[in-house]
């Protein structure tokens, strides 16, 4: 929204310098946990594959070879008083080469077992980009395990709107690029915002759009949020003190009206049928998984 709001005083080039050296930290050390991350997955994997092998080679070797039924010479008397089939009397060919000689049983030996399959690495994740891994340093540390959904969008629209100085210019063309920029040089418009709300959200889970303003002597952007199966609006964009008071944090289209209407300028004119159903009632509360 250029022209609109007062430009705020950059931060002094120290602290600029300070932050930049602090963020390229945090990069080089969330680079070492990766590597250490994949070195302790890798070595996982080989131990795993030796181990199955190990183990099919011991249970392959104490395998007893099968034996063939028992086929005892036990003799039985037949109807002329001679020797059953199988037998063996002193002087005959043990052999049994006679007509009635018994075939040696040979069964075939029970065929060798299948190999376990080796594993299979899973392929490392896809590396990080630079903003990527900027928003997760800040969502690591403005996110805890015990905050809800809703204290979740709070948590993101606080830092939003607060760690981002208004200058009222950004580069438009790319929102991933304006998000980044926003998060390094920490200043832009309430394109930037928009940006780096929806960076954020991603990164959270959180379904979102991008709405701009129909009409009016300039233009404006911000976030349309999917929360508990409604959509409502979400602006980060401070707003001059000269403005009327109102809290951009989760609101539904009557409330957009009314402070248009106090407003002027059509602050949230936008054309509904662009966007998904928006819900009409205020955001409820959840209880914390």
């Amino acid at each position: 929204m250029r022209g609109t709001l007062p430009e705020r005083n950059d931060a002094p080039q120290s602290s600029e310098a300070a932050r930049a050296a602090r963020s390229r930290a945090r990069k080089r050390r969330l680079q070492r946990r990766r590597r250490r991350v994949r070195q302790l997955g890798l070595a996982a994997v080989i131990a795993v594959a030796a181990l199955t092998f190990c183990a099919y080679g011991f249970l392959n070797k104490n395998t007893p070879d099968p034996k063939p039924e028992d086929s005892s010479d036990v003799s039985e008397p037949n109807a002329s008083g001679g020797e059953t089939l199988g037998t063996s009397p002193e002087g005959t060919d043990p052999a049994g080469s006679g007509d009635n000689a018994v075939p040696a049983i040979n069964p075939d030996p029970a065929p060798d077992p299948e190999p376990d399959p080796e594993p299979v690495p899973e392929p490392d994740p896809e590396p990080l980009t630079p903003l990527e891994e900027e928003v997760q340093e800040i969502l690591a540390s403005i996110i805890t395990e015990d905050m809800t959904k809703l204290e979740q969008l709070r948590a993101v629209f606080d830092f939003t709107r607060t760690s981002i100085a208004y200058t009222g210019d950004s580069d438009k063309s790319d929102w991933k690029d304006g998000a980044y920029s926003g998060l390094m040089r920490r200043r832009g418009d309430c394109f930037t915002y928009y940006a780096v709300s929806r960076a954020m959200l991603d990164a959270l889970g959180f379904e979102n759009l991008e709405v701009t303003r129909v009409g009016g002597p300039t233009s404006h952007y911000w976030n349309l949020v999917n929360y508990n199966g409604g959509w409502y609006h979400f602006d980060a964009t401070p707003r001059s003190s000269k403005m009327p008071s109102f809290v951009s944090f989760m609101f539904t289209d009557k409330e957009a009206a009314d402070y248009t209407e106090q407003a002027g300028r059509n602050y949230y004119t936008f054309d509904g049928s662009l966007y998904p159903e928006r819900a009409v009632d205020p955001p409820e509360e959840e209880t914390a998984e």
